[in-house]
């Protein structure tokens, strides 16, 4: 038989003549739900169970991401964003490992005079930079701007997971879900992709490729400075993808056809129809 998807009632915003008129049945959405194939129109359950699970997959990887706002070392260290490998310039020894998360930088050395001098954890708005303080608020400044966005990340994407239900069935379908399904896709593509090249350039690509280290009580290093993506960053670039394909889904499938009809704003503001008035 096969999953046959999930009957859900139209937003309750569609009861107002208002939005049924511009956002349901006018002719530029009507005309928008048009676009698609009839391939994938025969198979809407099965795309739209594949598009729901991408976006909790999405949700998940965004969550696990969005640890990192802790500034808590096991989280910090884990869910890092960057981590950055400091190494003698002169003898190649390793003299730390920054941990750079959106909260907060772990810094960690197993040589006793760094490690009780600047290991521990930093959150970034109480900082004290022991190397370039311009680089070091670029890279926290690129920290913080990302915090807000990951956040909004999360909350978009749950409305995201609502639509791919709700277009799972074709009475349940509407066209103002499919563009809600493509813009609020796009948007959510676009900003966090924004945000994730700001941090990359504060916090991996900016950060110098060598470092001179002065600490009290050590003497001054030149470090070479190896910063990497950070599992963080990965999952929620990951997501981000996952947004895109999300989209692509709701660009191929296409509107009942019944719904792009003239006679479809005679239907009753905000309730499901299975066909058009005059057929009913």
């Amino acid at each position: 038989m096969g999953w046959k998807g999930i009957k859900s009632p139209a937003p309750p915003c569609l009861k107002l003549g208002f939005f049924w008129n511009v956002c349901e049945t006018s002719a530029c959405c009507r005309g928008s739900g048009k676009i698609g194939s009839s391939w994938a129109e025969r198979h809407r359950p099965t795309l739209m169970l594949i598009a729901t699970l991408v976006s909790v997959v999405s949700l998940i990887f965004l969550i696990a991401a969005a640890v990192s706002l802790s500034p808590n070392r096991s989280s910090t260290k884990a869910t890092h964003w960057s981590i950055s490998n400091l190494r003698n310039n002169e003898t190649d020894a390793h003299l730390a490992t920054l941990y750079i998360g959106l909260d907060a930088i772990v810094i960690e050395s197993n040589i006793p005079q760094i490690e009780a001098s600047i290991g521990g954890v930093y959150k970034w708005s109480g900082i004290d930079c022991f190397f370039s303080e311009s680089v070091c608020n670029d890279c926290k400044n690129a920290a913080k701007n990302t915090a807000v966005p990951v956040i909004l990340a999360i909350l978009t994407q749950i409305p995201q997971i609502l639509t791919d239900v709700q277009r799972s069935t074709a009475v349940g379908d509407l066209n103002c879900q499919k563009m809600f399904g493509i813009v609020t896709g796009l948007l959510g593509f676009l900003t966090t992709l924004a945000s994730l090249n700001i941090f990359s350039l504060g916090c991996v690509r900016g950060l110098p490729s060598t470092i001179a280290i002065n600490i009290p009580s050590f003497q001054p290093i030149t470090a070479v400075n190896n910063a990497m993506f950070g599992p963080g960053l990965a999952l929620i670039t990951v997501a981000t993808l996952l947004k895109l394909f999300d989209v692509l889904l709701h660009v191929l499938l296409p509107t009942p056809s019944y719904k792009r009809q003239e006679l479809y704003k005679e239907a009753k503001p905000g309730e499901l129809v299975e066909a058009p008035p005059s057929i009913l």
